[in-house]
């Protein structure tokens, strides 16, 4: 049976660190927006989320089949490999 979704093995300081490049990239792309604003003449606004979900279970694998998940890593498997990411254990219960 194939694991349910592909994740990047991490350390808590590499997430933590990914959280932190995660926070630094949304800043960065608010500024290079704010500058594209002013460069075509219109007032830059903030940059909203559309939708912030709060109906999704906590653990994403349960959107997933094995089938798809198969599909996903087919489709993916060059950035899959060349990025090291792994499989995570199928979802259970809960």
């Amino acid at each position: 049976m194939l694991p349910s979704l592909i994740r990047r093995g991490a350390s808590d300081e590499q997430q933590h660190q990914s959280g932190f490049l995660a926070r630094a990239f949304n800043a960065l792309a608010t500024k290079i927006f704010a500058e594209a604003c002013r460069h075509i003449g219109i007032a830059p606004r903030p940059l909203l989320h559309k939708r912030r979900a709060t109906d999704r279970a906590a653990d994403y694998r349960r959107y997933y089949s094995d089938e798809l998940a198969q599909l996903v890593a087919d489709h993916f498997e060059p950035d899959i490999r060349l990025l090291g990411y792994t499989f995570d254990p199928p979802a259970t219960g809960g």
